[in-house]
């Protein structure tokens, strides 16, 4: 997680921050791409898992040491301590602990993620649409092609 890795390449390009707690002695150690994805120094080394949870705002602390503890891989929205900075946070556990990134998340008001909404809204009502015209036919027969599109 440190020099000139592919995770270097990656995360000076989208804003990821790397880290990696360890099961075994509770700590946590940061990878690439620190303080581009969060505008803050990167921390040297490791620090205790209660300090990296102090990163975060109080409201979501819980929510990130139970996707720490469950063992299965995780997505959450978090807000940052102090400065409430909103950020993803995807865990992926393994034998020896549990690999995480943080991506920013843009703020509400930003027109980018206003149109992912939209999008997303009427993505959703279209389906519903389409559902509940399907479930009204009595009785039907659909051919579809391999990737599941109606022919």
């Amino acid at each position: 997680m440190g020099g000139a890795s592919a995770g270097a390449a990656i995360s000076a390009g989208l804003g990821l921050a790397f880290w990696r707690h360890d099961a075994a002695s509770g700590r946590i150690r940061f990878g690439d791409g620190w303080a581009g994805a969060l505008g803050a120094p990167p921390p040297q080394g490791t620090e205790a898992l209660d300090s990296f949870l102090d990163r975060v705002h109080a409201g979501d602390r819980d929510g990130l040491r139970a996707a720490l503890a469950g063992g299965a891989a995780a997505g959450l929205a978090l807000r940052l301590a102090g400065s409430g900075e909103r950020v993803l946070c995807r865990t992926a556990p393994d034998a020896t602990g549990t690999a995480g990134v943080w991506a920013p998340l843009p703020a509400e008001a930003d027109p980018a993620m206003a149109a992912l909404r939209r999008d997303r809204d009427a993505a959703r009502e279209e389906a519903a649409f389409l559902r509940s015209a399907l479930e009204s036919l009595p009785d039907a027969a659909f051919l579809l092609d391999r990737e599941g599109r109606f022919v």
